[in-house]
């Protein structure tokens, strides 16, 4: 929808005076609705625009129409009511004019309820900013102050409009220090009138122009993102891609909620970009931790060094362990999922090899598994497929069926006295299709661990934080593991971190005066600040009262999607473990290699309002925790349209 959103430096600055003067103006060209969602207190800011614009614009009520001239927050609180940003959303998307002004409540850091304030509204609405300020002492740092907010926040700000003139040079000052530019000047009014307003008009035409030009001006979207794919062909490699078949990647411009925003598309992200994204992008809680973080330490050396974040995230990571049933003790960072796989790989067998049994130096696997993309995860990986070509690379590692419980229990009785580790995907490996396996498996090798005393790797990279309706997957299973390795969802999908949580017993097998007994693996990024800042914050979100509540809802919508998919032809085996749900579209090749198979899938996903990508032959979707029960059915409802209806 297009808009302005009118905000300003203060309260009682101006903005409902320009805001009655830019309806006006505009009117002559457009058709358009004033819209004040919060009013606090008497008179209404509606009635002095109507006074001045009369029939030539369109109104709509205030959302919440508050008795206290007070911060909305306060005033709602005491009417017993918590003012709802999705209602004023609703409010606005049911206008029906072309262009709307928005006039908002005070300046942007005020209050709307407990957790969000006006900035957050503007972001909510999608529509640029217009900045009015006073001629008044202390505007500067005002208006800079508020200017911030908006860049911080990523909306875009048409510019400033100064109200008054009692600082004659104001205007020519802010031309030269802003990023911004100083849209109008308007004076104080003797008489303020639709007559004039009309003389002011026409005594400042050219200026008013260009203003006009600014606010109307309808940018062609799909033009800069032709470009931007031009470049993109021209400077940038993709992974997992073959650039013969996948001609064009759409850019993505920005991200809120369920939701990726293309060029004039908006489509719901049913993997959560990769798996990572837990409470939807931009989570405005998520990304004021970085924002405060990033003014504090961005980032410090962590050999010799430690800071706040990432002991506070330590201590919640092996808290929430422990509250699964693991006797985990310490963290180890690194920054992807692959990397915390190699991180336990080299702790256990280190672990080993300086204990009285260095002989236990070989590894357990299950076939299908996928660990990551460096040469120890993929070792202990599925051969086959995009791995096949680095094999001579490899290790030597044993791998089982994870479907043969007989085969599992033959290899650890024979070779598990040699194992320094068994490494799982615990109940559901995710890039092999989301092959979800039995919890027996995962009890036997719990069961000969006590026997034959190798250590267990659950890697929890995609399967942690909920994802499978439990804190972590080991927990539907009588596994305890000694390495836990996570990463993905750790901080909500906003920064790359990656922890490896290790007991106190391995630990002191690398505590000595002996620097060669240490464990000497790291980055330069290790637990960078800015990443545990917002994972700890994660960490907060997930344990509340919301978060649990809305994982269940999620899990059960599941269910009632896919049981509208059993029976449907061209599906098979539909499944479920939580909130992920699968089925694998019939005649389709299993693998990786099927052609632009994937990329067909996506496209046509997209152009249906829906991000999917396939995995082989298994259509599979993960949603972030804010999607509402709508937006999962449009998911699978997707899913369906694509087998029936698009796909040969």
């Amino acid at each position: 929808m297009r808009g302005v959103f009118v905000t300003g430096t203060d309260t009682d600055i101006g903005k409902t005076f320009f805001s009655a003067f830019l309806s006006f103006y505009l009117s002559f060209e457009e058709k358009l609705t004033y819209f004040k969602p919060i009013q606090a207190g008497a008179p209404l800011d509606q009635d002095f625009v109507k006074s001045i614009c009369g029939n030539r614009i369109e109104y709509r009520n205030s959302t919440y129409l508050l008795k206290k001239p007070a911060s909305p927050d306060r005033s709602a609180f005491e009417e017993n009511i918590e003012i709802d940003l999705s209602e004023i959303e609703e409010g606005f998307k049911q206008i029906e004019t072309p262009f709307t002004v928005v006039e908002g409540a005070g300046g942007l850091l005020v209050p709307l309820n407990k957790d969000q304030t006006v900035v957050d509204l503007v972001r909510k609405l999608e529509i640029p900013a217009i900045v009015v300020t006073s001629g008044r002492l202390g505007t500067i740092n005002h208006t800079f102050l508020t200017l911030n907010a908006l860049k911080n926040q990523g909306i875009s700000c048409h510019g400033i409009v100064i109200c008054g003139e009692e600082d004659p040079e104001l205007e020519a000052y802010f031309q030269d220090k802003l990023d911004v530019p100083v849209l109008l000047r308007l004076p104080h009014f003797e008489e303020i009138s639709p007559e004039a307003f009309t003389n002011f008009i026409e005594k400042n035409h050219s200026k008013l122009q260009t203003l006009k030009t600014t606010i109307l001006e309808d940018k062609n979207p799909a033009e800069d993102h032709t470009k931007l794919q031009d470049k993109d062909k021209k400077f940038v490699w993709h992974p997992f891609t073959q650039h013969g078949i996948v001609k064009d990647h759409p850019v993505v411009r920005k991200g809120a909620g369920s939701y990726l925003y293309f060029d004039k598309r908006k489509v719901i992200d049913g993997i959560s970009s990769w798996w990572v994204n837990l409470f939807g992008h931009s989570n405005p809680e998520l990304a004021r931790s970085i924002k405060s973080q990033v003014d504090e330490l961005e980032h410090v050396i962590f050999a010799g060094f430690t800071h706040k974040p990432a002991i506070e995230l330590s201590e919640k990571l092996v808290n929430m362990t422990r509250e699964s049933g693991a006797e985990l003790d310490k963290v180890f960072y690194s920054d992807n999922g692959s990397t915390c796989v190699e991180v336990a790989l080299k702790m256990s067998y280190q672990y080993f090899q300086q204990s009285p049994t260095p002989s236990k130096k070989r590894f357990l696997a299950l076939n299908g598994s996928y660990h990551g993309d460096t040469l120890g995860a993929m070792s202990v990986g599925e051969r086959k497929g995009f791995n096949e070509v680095f094999t001579s690379l490899m290790f030597d590692v044993d791998f089982v069926n994870p479907f043969d419980l007989e085969e599992l229990r033959s290899c650890l009785e024979k070779n598990g006295e040699q194992y320094a580790g068994v490494i799982v995907e615990p109940m559901i490996q995710g890039a092999s299709g989301m092959r979800m396996y039995s919890s027996e498996v995962l009890d036997l090798i719990e069961a000969k661990k006590r026997e034959l005393g190798y250590l267990v790797i659950c890697d929890e990279v995609f399967t942690g934080f909920y994802r499978t309706g439990k804190m972590f997957a080991f927990e539907h299973s009588g596994l305890r593991p000694d390495f836990l390795c996570l990463s993905k969802g750790l901080t909500g999908g906003f920064l790359p971190l990656a922890a490896t949580l290790v007991s106190d017993r391995i630990y002191e097998a690398f505590y000595n005066e002996d620097m060669r007994k240490a464990f000497l693996h790291g980055h330069s990024y290790t637990a960078n600040p800015m990443a545990c800042a917002v994972a700890s914050k994660t960490m907060d979100l997930l344990k509340t009262k919301e978060t649990q509540e809305k994982i269940e809802q999620i899990s059960q919508w599941t269910r009632d999607c896919l049981a509208n998919l059993e029976g449907v032809s061209g599906v098979s085996n539909v499944r479920q473990l939580g909130t992920i749900g699968a089925m694998e579209i019939n005649g389709e090749d299993p693998n990786y290699f099927k052609g632009d198979f994937a990329y067909q899938v996506m496209r046509k996903s997209i152009d249906r309002g829906v991000l999917l990508r396939p995995l082989g032959g298994t259509l599979y979707a993960v949603p972030p925790y804010c999607v509402t029960k709508s937006e999962l059915e449009k998911i699978y409802e997707t899913m369906k349209d694509l087998i029936t209806k698009d796909l040969p």
